[in-house]
């Protein structure tokens, strides 16, 4: 399945311009390498401790497997007022971090089953992202 999952985005990043990976929360995709190795990396967490755990051992563990990080590594915290630190050997590896604030906006179109897409720019979810783009 790990090879079959490889060859496929393989395939998929020869022929688009960009490929996203969402991956489940755990180390498995990083361990059985099918994640690849991509030009940036998006943790995206809570304010949990495990949670933030977690985004600590991705690290660790994808340098350990090829030998640094991508060029690129983003830090989401979701639900989050401010930019909390995880831990200080963490912060520093993230080239940007982005607090996305609790939004009813949010949790009023998903019971409703609407794209969140649809929000408007002034949505504080939306906003809290705006500095996010994707390079070329």
């Amino acid at each position: 399945m790990n090879n079959l999952i490889r060859e496929h985005l393989d395939r998929l990043a020869r022929s688009y311009r960009h490929v996203l990976v969402d991956c489940e929360a755990g180390l498995e995709h990083l361990s059985r390498r099918t994640a690849g190795r991509p030009d940036a990396l998006v943790c995206v967490t809570n304010r949990s401790r495990m949670a933030a755990e977690t985004v600590r051992r991705c690290l660790v563990l994808y340098e350990s497997l090829h030998g640094g990080l991508p060029p690129r590594v983003d830090l989401v915290l979701n639900q989050s007022e401010r930019e909390e630190p995880l831990a200080a050997d963490v912060m520093p590896r993230f080239s940007r971090v982005f607090a996305v604030p609790s939004d009813p906006q949010v949790a009023a179109f998903e019971s409703a089953g609407r794209s969140l897409l649809e929000l408007s720019p002034a949505s504080p979810a939306v906003a809290a992202l705006g500095g996010w783009e994707i390079r070329a």
